[in-house]
């Protein structure tokens, strides 16, 4: 038995780097996965990355959805709730890097990068936390526990360094890794 037999859960940006390693790693632990890709040059990593998870005898969709567009993360969470009936587990990890020195960065730039990384977090969370409160009877406090280790997760992501171990959370709580 895993950590996470059983679990559902809803990764963003799973199709590459971090979220692919999480999506796998939630798998390997048991969990079935919503898995998230933004644009279709990321549809055949995501079509790979929902055979691996599928190998391991798991049950994967993967939803398009640019998390950033209020109407995209709409759906991936209707999606979702439609395919498993509910969601355990948000890994709100989708997340965009730029180089660029501030002087030299054009602001559309700077919103794309702040649409991507910090507006769909709030997007995605505002969406699924009444779906885990009803859940749980509006009790956030109640469930089990998961352990996310570094060292499972770190030794498959490309920038590894970035992940940080998300810690001891109620299983019903929103995990962000980005």
């Amino acid at each position: 038995m895993g950590k996470l037999d059983d679990k559902i859960a809803l990764i963003t940006g799973s199709s590459s780097g971090i979220g692919k390693a999480v999506a796998l790693a939630f798998a390997r632990e048991g969990a079935h996965i919503a898995l998230n890709y933004p644009n279709d040059s990321e549809a055949q990593n995501a079509a790979e990355v929902s055979s691996a998870i599928a190998a391991l005898g798991r049950r994967v969709t993967a939803i398009q959805a640019d998390v950033s567009k209020e109407d995209q993360a709409r759906a991936l969470v209707d999606e979702t709730m439609r395919t498993y009936g509910r969601i355990d587990i948000l890994v709100n990890n989708a997340g965009i890097a730029t180089v660029s020195t501030v002087g030299e960065m054009p602001v559309a730039m700077w919103d794309e990068m702040m649409a991507v990384n910090l507006r769909s977090v709030f997007l995605c969370t505002r969406l699924v936390l009444p779906i885990m409160y009803q859940q749980n009877g509006f009790d956030h406090g109640v469930g089990h526990s998961l352990l996310l280790l570094y060292d499972e997760i770190a030794p498959n992501c490309q920038k590894s360094k970035e992940f940080k171990s998300l810690g001891h959370y109620p299983s019903n709580t929103v995990l962000s890794a980005f």
